[in-house]
């Protein structure tokens, strides 16, 4: 790996995930897939849930589902947090 880095240090990313999956194996580099339903078990009206996103992860239409799936629907609102939307997450 310090070959790779010296020569190729855009690489090294790749190496080590591959150095990872030949010595570890595949279940060390993949993330879990969110369980919404456990999370939700393991929330209280206390303890909300936060949800820290990375690019391109939308958990919206998982948690619309999980409503769907619980009936209540009707109460879940879903607020972005784009430009201007602070007021409306405030109240």
């Amino acid at each position: 790996m310090l070959f790779v880095r010296a020569l190729r240090p855009d690489r090294i990313s790749f190496c080590v995930r591959k150095f990872i999956v030949n010595n570890l194996g595949f279940l060390f580099v993949e993330p879990p897939v969110l369980d919404i339903k456990a999370v939700l078990e393991d929330s209280t009206p206390q303890t909300p849930l936060i949800f820290v996103l990375s690019p391109g992860d939308d958990p919206t239409s998982a948690v619309i589902q999980l409503a769907h799936s619980c009936e209540m629907l009707a109460d879940l609102h879903v607020i972005s947090l784009g430009q201007g939307q602070a007021p409306i997450a405030t109240r």
